[in-house]
């Protein structure tokens, strides 16, 4: 990995990817990159290839050509076992449907990332005496009372599972968060308590975060604002 790539925390040079049986590529993206630290606002038209850039960056797909580095680590190299685990040590994931695990309660749905990461548990420690107070001091920061930590998610208002779901993607401060149209199903006043909280979290455990979403109403939040369609080189067609 070149010293350039290895200065950013996410850096794609020359990145091409085209679904199975199509015959020209949904991205094609010469150069993308992220600052440490950086707050980084993506927005772009359903069906544009959002999600399909964070599968990318989030080591969940491999590029058809091109590299992709997070924190310096070249992920478009690495087989899928070692992007899996990377991606549980290194990433934090807001998905826009949550992906919370029906069964558990609030308080073990957070610590799900610290069971699978070593790496993330240990940081998790290194904040708290153990990992229960880990995910209990980001409830509280992200205004869950105590009084719900123990309720299965299925019980709880589409809000408080957004913020279940932003707690799991930051405990052990990975280095990278991503969310993914997180805020979609919110209405304007939750959205905008939602975010504030997320980007003060991310502030104080120095991650860098790529929001992306297609209300760009929200762009004036982050440092810095870009469009895929920008970015994105490919014929647009039906992609995902």
């Amino acid at each position: 990995m070149t010293s350039s790539s290895a200065a950013f925390a996410v850096a794609l040079r020359d990145v091409r990817f085209s679904w199975p049986g199509q015959s020209r590529p949904v991205l094609d993206i010469a150069d993308l990159s992220i600052r440490p630290g950086e707050r980084v606002f993506l927005s772009g038209p359903s069906g544009s290839g959002k999600s399909t850039l964070l599968g990318l960056i989030a080591g969940i797909l491999r590029p058809d050509c091109g590299t992709i580095a997070v924190n310096g680590t070249a992920l478009h190299a690495m087989s899928a076992s070692a992007r899996d685990r990377f991606r549980g040590a290194e990433i934090g994931f807001i998905f826009q449907q949550f992906n919370l695990v029906p069964y558990l309660s609030m308080i073990e749905n957070v610590l799900i990332p610290c069971h699978l990461s070593p790496r993330r548990q240990a940081r998790a420690r290194q904040r708290a005496s153990t990992l229960r107070d880990a995910a209990a001091h980001l409830l509280e920061r992200l205004e869950l009372a105590p009084a719900l930590w123990e309720r299965p998610v299925t019980r709880l208002s589409t809000g408080q599972q957004q913020r279940v779901a932003a707690a799991r993607a930051l405990i052990g401060a990975p280095p990278l968060l991503i969310a993914d149209e997180p805020s979609s199903a919110l209405d304007a006043d939750r959205r905008d308590v939602f975010l504030k909280l997320l980007l003060n979290e991310c502030a104080l455990a120095g991650s860098s975060l790529l929001f992306v979403s297609h209300d760009v109403g929200l762009a004036g939040a982050f440092s810095t604002a870009l469009r895929l369609d920008d970015l994105n080189a490919a014929e647009q067609g039906e992609t995902v």
